[in-house]
């Protein structure tokens, strides 16, 4: 196995955002992959560019502090944030 797996230590949100960074903008490029991180009360956090744009939006950061209940439908928003609560 992998040392550094070996020794993973968690990570609080701000550090794990800022670790992102550098990646950010491969994700950007998977336009197949739709890549999220939401904080505790299950808002976006991170997300990447395929999902910015298959909720409609323009840019990333148009999502960042919104909950699923706030990007999705009325049928399904309220359902995906209370399962990410759950999680």
């Amino acid at each position: 196995m992998y040392p550094s797996l070996n020794s993973f230590q968690p990570c609080d949100l701000p550090t794990l955002l800022g670790s992102l960074q550098p990646i950010a903008p491969l994700l950007d490029t998977l336009a197949d992959v739709v890549f999220f991180i939401k904080d505790l009360d299950a808002r976006y956090a991170f997300v990447n560019q395929t999902l910015a744009r298959r909720c409609g939006f323009k840019q990333c950061a148009q999502l960042l502090g919104l909950t699923a209940e706030q990007v999705f439908p009325e049928r399904f928003g309220p359902l995906y944030t209370a399962q990410d609560r759950r999680v």
